[in-house]
């Protein structure tokens, strides 16, 4: 049984767009992988998706997408 002790943080900025093509924000996708069985670990959180306002994790909690902006489009 693999104890975990060497991880790897997988991470892609990806951006938002709306139907123009003008960049809305960004996401940070992020995993954690375990360097000596390659198993992912898992986020634990209820919300599950791509949300525009908090994170959320995918289907199977492999990853972490939090949503972000620039510090010139403002906090929202």
């Amino acid at each position: 049984m693999c104890s975990h002790k060497k991880t790897e943080l997988l991470s892609k900025v990806t951006s938002l767009t709306d139907d123009k093509g003008r960049v809305t924000g960004w996401q940070l996708d992020i995993k954690l992988q375990c360097v000596d069985c390659k198993s992912f670990f898992l986020f634990k959180t209820d919300k599950v998706g791509v949300l525009f306002d908090q994170p959320a994790a995918s289907a199977d909690k492999e990853e972490l997408r939090i949503p972000l902006t620039a510090p010139s489009f403002g906090a929202n």
